[in-house]
């Protein structure tokens, strides 16, 4: 049923945004991990590598104030400048991805110029339509991106940029089309029967209510085509039945909380040693965690 499937991709949902809650949040880890780098600096050892070259007590507390300088101003750009309704009947919706991520920069390089991008999507949709952008919630973690960046945005005449607050499912219910690189919002849009166009490749762009275009120059034809689109829940539904047959149940973001928490002071400092009386420790306390994920990946590559 429609419950069944909006559960099922609401449980992912609700994991992401709990682990962007847990990741980086402690103030007594951030101090912590403040204190082991600028000791690690200080080792004569550590400067000597050409990596960490330039990194001095004085460079690093500099560019940590910076930093949170911009996050402040930036956030307060954005609270003051974007909607927080959805005012628009007729839109098309592009979410911002997360930047620097292997997810846009690695698995679709040619369209890692995302104002590039909204700037074609704006010159290729219907006069009648406009084009809705949202910045990543998860960007705050990289200080959001520069107030030029979001001014370019502002100028464009279709364009509207709204907060990072409003969940995706509100925006995709409202929508007429998501365009995305490679986000989920896509898979999103077909659980609420809309159609949407990847710029890359994706494991759910098999499914009918996606069109995976690969020269720019097709987008307004393409664009037109998907807003005729019919979609079927059924096929959703036959996406998700394959998932389940070929995975298993695993909290992977929990875990991962738990690895950043245990050796990387809550995703501060990855700049770190790992004793291995600490992780024989962590793996006995998570012990079931790594045998289920052991026996699950032999049954797999025993599976004939």
């Amino acid at each position: 049923s429609f419950e069944e499937l909006k559960d099922f991709l609401e449980g992912y949902s609700n994991q992401d945004k709990e682990w962007g809650g847990k990741f980086q949040s402690s103030k007594i880890q951030w101090l912590k991990a403040g204190i082991v780098f600028l000791l690690l600096i200080l080792n004569k050892n550590y400067r000597v590598d050409y990596t960490h070259y330039g990194r001095t007590i004085i460079a690093v507390i500099t560019n940590e104030i910076s930093f949170s300088i911009k996050r402040i101003i930036r956030k307060k750009f954005l609270d003051k400048n974007t909607k927080k309704n959805i005012t628009s009947n007729s839109f098309i919706y592009f979410p911002l991805q997360l930047e620097p991520e292997r997810t846009l920069l690695i698995a679709a390089p040619y369209f890692s110029n995302q104002l590039e991008t909204i700037k074609n999507i704006a010159k290729s949709i219907p006069i009648e339509y406009k084009l809705l952008v949202k910045e990543h919630p998860m960007q705050k973690v990289r200080a959001w991106r520069n107030i030029e960046y979001y001014k370019e945005i502002l100028r464009l005449a279709n364009v509207e940029l709204i907060h990072p607050s409003i969940s995706n499912e509100e925006v995709i219910k409202k929508c007429s089309l998501v365009i995305t690189a490679t986000g989920t919002a896509g898979l999103q849009a077909a659980l609420y029967q809309k159609p949407s166009i990847v710029l890359a490749d994706v494991n759910y762009q098999t499914l009918p209510s996606v069109n995976r275009i690969k020269n720019i120059e097709e987008l307004p034809k393409k664009i037109k085509l998907m807003l005729r689109k019919k979609i079927s829940l059924d096929d959703f539904s036959k996406l998700t039945n394959i998932i389940l047959e070929n995975s298993f149940k695993i909290d992977e973001l929990s875990n991962s909380i738990k690895v950043c928490n245990a050796f990387y002071y809550g995703g501060f400092l990855f700049d770190t040693k790992m004793d291995e009386t600490k992780v024989d420790s962590f793996l006995n306390q998570n012990s079931s965690y790594y045998e289920l994920l052991a026996t699950e990946f032999l049954k797999k590559m025993n599976k004939k």
